[in-house]
């Protein structure tokens, strides 16, 4: 990614070389800012020189492989009304027999995608399933991959759940999905040694983003592990070759309205040093 700069609009006030986390910005006071021959490939394409340059005169051509916003304002959410947002997320595990029509998703996918990522490599390829028999098949392959599990260690840590999970199966219920309407996986190259903390983050948002849109989520942790090692089940859920399921999480419209907060532990904090005032 090539950094434009104009300036007419250029102050040389120095931000963006102070912001860069990578140090690839010089400024004088003789030269607009720039970046130094050889320092080109250390560039990340994060954007932060355009983010914080008061005056807009940075912008990042990613030769349109993104689509920015541009003069986006912060919304006026005060640090109240985001912390009533947060604390009224629930995990959902029963739904509406309603899909999320693709444009709402489509919306989501396009708040999530802006998460932060090691290196701003954004690595994540989403995954979105949709439908009773691509989900049917899904559990199916979980079970299988957990009977699997057990005949290999009897004493495995899914011989608990198995035996309930299976019998409700047979029986016509889903105790994985609980009949989820839809599923999304965010993977990531097998390669990449951050996979498992760049996917919670991308899911994290995604999980906002979601909220407020009114779709609610739960986690799936059982799916994530399972279809790391067992193949038919990481096919079942479309992950590419060379990638993993980073993280797991069913979302649709949630069946029921959250009406209270039950209590949490306080937090348990270590405090090193003093603050100033």
């Amino acid at each position: 990614m090539s950094v434009i700069l104009d300036p007419e609009k250029c102050n040389n006030c120095g931000i963006c070389a102070d912001v860069c986390p990578v140090s690839c910005i010089a400024v004088d006071k003789d030269t607009y800012p720039y970046i130094p021959e050889g320092f080109e490939e250390t560039c990340t394409s994060c954007g932060q020189c355009e983010a914080f340059c008061p005056k807009g005169a940075i912008i990042c051509d990613s030769g349109g492989k993104y689509s920015p916003y541009t003069n986006i304002d912060a919304p006026d959410i005060t640090a109240g009304q985001l912390h009533r947002f947060l604390l009224n997320r629930r995990p959902f595990r029963n739904y509406k027999k309603k899909n999320v029509d693709r444009e709402t998703i489509e919306k989501i996918l396009d708040t999530a995608r802006y998460a932060p990522s090691a290196g701003n490599e954004q690595p994540v390829k989403w995954i979105i399933v949709t439908g009773e028999e691509a989900i049917s098949e899904i559990v199916e392959k979980a079970i299988e991959a957990m009977e699997k599990a057990v005949k290999k260690d009897p004493e495995s840590e899914y011989a608990a759940i198995l035996r309930p999970i299976k019998a409700a199966y047979l029986r016509g219920e889903d105790l994985i999905c609980k009949s989820v309407p839809h599923i999304v996986i965010a993977s990531i190259p097998e390669e990449s040694p951050y996979y498992d903390i760049d996917s919670v983050i991308a899911l994290s948002w995604f999980e906002l983003a979601a909220y407020s849109h009114g779709v609610g989520t739960c986690w799936c942790g059982l799916l994530q592990t399972l279809s790391n090692c067992y193949e038919p089940l990481r096919k079942a859920l479309a992950v590419p070759d060379g990638y993993k399921s980073g993280c797991v999480m069913m979302f649709g419209y949630g069946k029921y309205r959250v009406r209270h907060i039950p209590p949490r532990e306080m937090a348990d904090v270590k405090w090193l040093g003093e603050i100033q005032e």
